[in-house]
């Protein structure tokens, strides 16, 4: 038995939309389109129109990503994306802007939002319920992974909006649902986690997760009008060309600042310029003296004599300071760490798998954890706080564990 990897579009679906919709979607659609086009851009348009089908769907994904934030089960993530309908408007979005038709596209962003919104709304009740009912049990959760931004998820996007453009317009009477759930994963559970983070009060995912979705809708919006000007869907007009050209820019500026963003973060835990740590050297105040000179006796005379005073001549000690000691965030599961205020206290800020910190010489033993004292490079400022000795890995002179 095997699974289909696409749903034909039955074709009552057409006959459901009321005339004057349709007639409406025709016109936005195909007005800057060559003749040998516009059929096939009218098939497309009515893939990329959101129904109310759509929209209830996006609600129920909402419902099922705010219980699965709730009971921390990461089976009921992945069922939200599931869940989740053919994201008829982020197609909408590239078709849109392909064909240069600025009503289109203002009717799939509406959508968009509209959608996307309902999956926010989701996280957010389930981020208001986890707060009142299991304030307990909102530490160490999965839901972190989905608003963090990592190279596999983009390698997946990039597939899921490949596959979906191109077997779209091979196919226009077809969704193609297989390349339509790397697309919700990608878009939908990033949303569904920020809107969890503001209800919950949990840092790192409002509005990180939003981040995380506007990096990847720009991407794929860029991906998806790239692909359909290689399959020949080219506009007509100067207008087709200057809606084009403009979401392009903007999708490579949001990815450029996205990776602008990514390099400050990821630079406060750059290595030290040299591999081998060199001892720092401060001058030491201590002072011994020395005699310079020695009193000369005094000899019978019918003059006054002086006597010289020893004078102290000053000599500088060099105290060495203890070698720093880095540690590199390692942990298997979730891409990053936790930093507490104290050992298994309150959350302070979540750090990525790869970032230096340096390590302090306190370790507290609680049973079989340990705690070990660490100083974190966070922006302009450091955050000094407690990690689990499990989840790092000593990257310079291994410490006194």
């Amino acid at each position: 038995m095997s699974i289909p990897t696409s749903e034909p579009l039955p074709p009552e679906d057409r006959q459901s939309i009321p005339p004057a919709r349709r007639r409406r979607q025709d016109r936005l659609a195909a007005r800057h389109l060559p003749a040998n086009q516009a059929d096939l851009v009218k098939a497309l348009s009515y893939q990329a129109s959101p129904t109310i089908g759509f929209y209830l769907f996006m609600a129920l994904a909402g419902l099922v990503f705010g219980l699965a934030g709730l009971l921390d089960a990461p089976a009921l993530f992945i069922l939200a994306a599931l869940v989740a309908p053919f994201l008829a408007p982020v197609f909408g979005l590239a078709l849109a802007a392909r064909v240069g038709s600025g009503r289109f596209f203002l009717s799939a962003l509406f959508g968009l939002l509209v959608g996307f919104g309902l999956v926010f709304a989701g996280g957010l009740l389930g981020g208001f319920l986890a707060k009142a009912f299991f304030p307990q049990a909102l530490a160490g959760r999965s839901i972190y992974t989905h608003a963090l931004l990592t190279i596999p998820d983009g390698v997946l996007l990039c597939l899921g909006i490949i596959l979906t453009v191109t077997l779209l317009v091979r196919n226009p009477q077809q969704r193609p649902l297989a390349a339509n759930a790397a697309l919700t994963y990608s878009l939908v559970l990033p949303v569904g986690a920020a809107g969890f983070g503001l209800g919950s009060g949990l840092p790192a995912l409002f509005p990180d997760g939003l981040i995380v979705f506007a990096i990847h809708l720009a991407g794929v919006v860029l991906l998806g009008v790239l692909i359909l000007a290689l399959l020949g869907l080219r506009p007509r007009g100067w207008f087709g060309y200057t809606l084009g050209s403009t979401l392009l820019l903007l999708a490579v500026a949001v990815l450029l600042l996205a990776s602008g963003l990514l390099t400050a973060f990821t630079t406060q835990a750059a290595l030290p310029p040299s591999a081998t740590p060199t001892p720092s050297t401060t001058p030491g105040p201590t002072q011994e003296p020395t005699p310079s000179a020695t009193a000369i006796a005094p000899t019978p005379s019918l003059t006054s004599t002086r006597t010289l005073i020893p004078s102290e001549t000053p000599t500088l000690t060099v105290s060495p300071q203890p070698t720093p000691i880095w540690a590199m965030i390692e942990a298997g599961e979730g891409g990053g760490a936790w930093i507490r205020k104290e050992p298994n206290g309150e959350l302070l800020i979540t750090v990525l798998n790869g970032t230096l910190v340096q390590v302090l010489p306190d370790l507290v033993v609680d049973g079989n954890t340990n705690w070990v004292h660490v100083l974190v490079p966070y922006g302009e400022t450091s955050v000094e706080g407690w990690i689990l000795r499990s989840l790092l890995q000593t990257a310079t002179p291994a410490p006194d564990w």
